[in-house]
C-alpha cells in the first residue's frame, strides 16, 4: 500500500513539473510559430526582423562562414528548433527550418 501511494506521488509530481515546464515558453513558442510561418525564402534580415516579435535565443555562424542562423523557441516538446538561416553576403533569408 505504501509502496502505490509513494508512485502515485511520483506520477502527480512529474505530471505537475511537465505543466509548469510546457506553461513557461507558451506565449513565446505560440508567437514564434504564428510568425515563422510568414517568413519567406528571399526576404531580407531588415524584413524578418519586422515581423518576428521575439529576439532568437541563439545566434550561430555556420562553420563554412557563408551563412548565420537565428534559433527561435519552439513549442514544448518539439522536434527541434525553429530556425531562419541568412546569407553572410547580402543578409537574404536562404531556409527557414520549422521542426514540429
Amino acid at each position: 500500500m505504501l509502496e502505490r501511494i509513494i508512485v502515485f506521488k511520483k506520477i502527480i509530481y512529474f505530471t505537475i513539473l511537465i505543466i509548469v515546464f510546457s506553461s513557461c515558453n507558451t506565449k513565446k513558442a505560440k508567437e514564434n510559430f504564428e510568425d515563422i510561418h510568414k517568413i519567406k525564402k528571399g526576404m531580407s534580415f531588415q524584413e524578418v526582423q519586422k515581423i518576428m516579435r521575439n529576439k532568437p535565443f541563439k545566434k550561430e555562424l555556420d562553420e563554412d562562414g557563408t551563412s548565420f542562423t537565428h534559433l527561435y523557441t519552439p513549442p514544448f516538446a518539439s522536434s527541434g528548433n525553429y530556425a531562419i538561416e541568412y546569407s553572410i553576403k547580402d543578409s537574404i533569408v536562404v531556409i527557414v527550418w520549422i521542426h514540429d
